[in-house]
């Protein structure tokens, strides 16, 4: 046998002291407390204690050899395939972007609608006012002052 495998003894470092069994708070319970625990626990059947051994225990709850019965799973419903969703997705920008050239070519119409607006209203200018039709077009525009007579009198 090794050397370190020796035990040897050696004298207690404090020396023991006895303890008196007082009231502590395990050992100081109210006594109405204590028989009102007392009448509850002969009313109610005892359940037998899970840690005594023998014919008294209820083992059913420790069993770990026996497959507990695992409550049916509801089925869920199985995910949409994530082809379906890109096939969606796909289809959805499809159709923004069909929508965005709709807007564009709309828009581009009516560009189209105010350049040729204003088009035809420089060649109207570029007429000469008895071809355009209506009175106001025929009016003439230019401003004539009326002669204004001088006279050297002072008033």
């Amino acid at each position: 046998m090794p050397a370190a495998a020796k035990v040897i003894p050696v004298a207690p470092v404090n020396p023991s002291i006895e303890v008196q069994a007082t009231a502590s708070v395990v050992n100081d319970i109210n006594p109405d407390v204590l028989a009102k625990a007392s009448a509850e626990s002969l009313t109610r059947p005892s359940a037998s204690d899970p840690l005594q051994g023998g014919s008294k225990a209820d083992n059913s709850s420790k069993d770990w050899t026996q497959a507990a019965a695992k409550p049916k799973a509801v089925e869920e419903e199985p995910k949409e395939p994530i082809s379906k969703m890109l096939i969606e997705h796909v289809q959805t920008l499809w159709m923004m972007s069909a929508k965005a050239v709709e807007l564009w070519y709309t828009a581009q119409q009516a560009k189209n609608q105010d350049a040729n607006h204003l088009q035809n209203m420089a060649q109207t200018r570029n007429q000469s006012p008895s071809a355009i039709p209506g009175v106001l077009a025929k009016e003439v525009l230019t401003y004539s002052p009326s002669k204004v007579n001088k006279t050297g009198k002072a008033e």
